[in-house]
């Protein structure tokens, strides 16, 4: 599992970072596929932190907030889906993502703790893990985050 991309990464630490989805009304929408995090984003994002406006993915660097090393697994991810859980109920349909796929690569939130945390996903970010009110609909992907600049 160690090449295993973390779904909420801090931007400033993670050397591969990658925009895989926006927040829009104070849901995660995804992109198609994930892009390079490049200057842009932060223009975009501007006066917010980008990672308060898009979600941001990396490989998993085990960061000492949330990695428990004695159980080899994120924190983060075994707390989120409990707290989530009345938001979505687990017949909900997963939301499209371009880094669920389980393996070399993939993300390791659903690696750890499968569908459940899927379906909690859009309703975080990394800015401070905020939890908002679940949407009433499940959006498909966006070609590209551009659309909501320009």
């Amino acid at each position: 599992m160690e090449d295993l991309k973390c779904p909420t990464v801090n931007p400033e630490r993670a050397v591969d970072a990658a925009v895989f989805g926006i927040v829009v009304d104070g849901r995660v929408r995804y992109l198609d596929k994930p892009e390079p995090l490049g200057d842009e984003h932060r223009t975009a994002a501007h006066p917010a932190r980008v990672e308060e406006t898009f979600r941001i993915t990396g490989t998993c660097y085990h960061c000492k907030t949330h990695w428990d090393g004695e159980k080899n697994e994120c924190r983060l991810a075994a707390r989120i889906p409990t707290l989530l859980a009345e938001i979505d109920p687990p017949e909900a349909p997963l939301a499209p993502c371009p880094i669920r796929f389980d393996g070399a690569g993939g993300c390791r939130h659903f690696a750890q703790e499968g569908e459940a945390i899927c379906r909690s996903c859009p309703h975080y970010t990394y800015a401070a893990h905020v939890i908002v009110p679940a949407g009433n609909d499940r959006n498909e992907p966006i070609p590209s985050w551009e659309r909501y600049w320009l």
